[in-house]
């Protein structure tokens, strides 16, 4: 929580704590693709996909926000492994609070 006054009004702007995406699943339907799709995160207001070839995430590229809970990663470098991460967030007060990542989950491309 954090306090700021304006004047003689005085606000206090509550983070909301967000739960991490579970049953992360990855499928491999068409060259080049991966379809990631995962449970709904109460109280999210969306949420965002890091992938990575680097087991460890690193130089990990992420997807612009998505409010459903299932999309598609295009582009793909095919017969690489990819790790997968997501995170939801809560859009407040013109900033993204964000959770913790997801378990890492992998597959290869076809």
């Amino acid at each position: 929580n954090a306090n700021y006054k304006s004047g003689s009004v005085k606000y206090t702007l509550t983070v909301t704590k967000l739960a991490k995406p579970t049953s992360v699943k990855l499928t491999n339907s068409k060259k080049k693709q991966l379809t990631v799709s995962w449970k709904k995160v109460s109280n999210a207001t969306g949420y965002r996909v890091f992938y990575s070839t680097n087991k460890n995430m690193k130089n990990a590229k992420s997807t612009k926000d998505i409010k459903t809970t299932k999309t598609t990663l295009k582009s793909l470098s095919s017969g690489k492994t990819y790790y997968v991460q997501v995170r939801a967030y809560v859009k407040k007060y013109s900033t993204n609070n964000l959770s913790d990542a997801s378990k890492a989950v992998s597959k290869k491309v076809k």
